[in-house]
């Protein structure tokens, strides 16, 4: 199994440091992030505005591919036979350039050869992944998600940003009709994270994984 945790550490230092605690204690072997403090120097992928990145805390899984820096708003790494998208998408954008950065993501996703899982704080909201209610930035990636056929991994409807008494589910992760069913143990975590979004945690069964061998000993 890969194991993947998923956060958005609001631009806090001591946010990322747990984090980097919480990746080891739960022995991840990648987290999705949205909204670093800063960019780490070693096993770390960023886009271009610093607002999403992946990171790989043991060299444990080898990365194959990884996009250019240049790309805003996303960015991805190939590892293990599936392309890793990490998305952040800020909820002062408009909604015509939320649709246009939609339209971007799109257009890469459709370049992967591999299956994907596309993940992140997207500030939008639909019932697909356990908001009450529809706004229109979740009609938009709704429809993006049908287009690449992506489907929500969420499950149940516990929030994953969470301020004072309220919250919502803005934290998304989706993958393709070919992998959604390799998806395990998705859920929301109640480790702290000295963020006001709460880590979600999942598991993907590795498909490049050699076989199980039991050695049975004779008398």
């Amino acid at each position: 199994m890969i194991r993947i945790l998923q956060i958005n550490l609001n631009g806090c230092q001591a946010a990322q440091d747990v984090m980097i605690q919480t990746a080891e204690e739960r022995r991840a072997d990648l987290v999705i992030v949205s909204e670093q403090y800063r960019n780490i120097p070693h096993r770390w992928y960023s886009d271009a505005s610093s607002r999403s990145a992946i990171y790989t805390p043991t060299a444990h899984l080898r990365i194959t591919n990884a996009v250019s820096i240049g790309v805003q708003g996303w960015t991805w790494v190939e590892m293990r036979g599936v392309r890793f998208y990490s998305c952040y998408f800020s909820p002062s954008a408009t909604i015509e350039e939320f649709k246009r950065d939609l339209v971007c993501l799109e257009d890469d996703v459709r370049t992967s050869t591999l299956p994907v899982v596309v993940a992140g704080d997207f500030n939008s909201k639909a019932p697909e992944w356990g908001s009450k209610k529809t706004d229109r930035r979740g009609i938009l990636l709704s429809e993006m998600a049908s287009h690449l056929h992506l489907h929500a991994a969420n499950v149940g409807s516990a929030y994953t940003f969470v301020r004072g008494s309220t919250g919502s589910v803005i934290d998304v992760t989706f993958a393709g009709e070919t992998i959604i069913g390799r998806i395990r143990k998705w859920q929301v975590l109640d480790s702290y994270s000295h963020s006001d979004h709460r880590y979600i945690g999942f598991e993907l069964e590795d498909r490049l994984a050699g076989p199980q061998i039991t050695k049975i000993k004779s008398d």
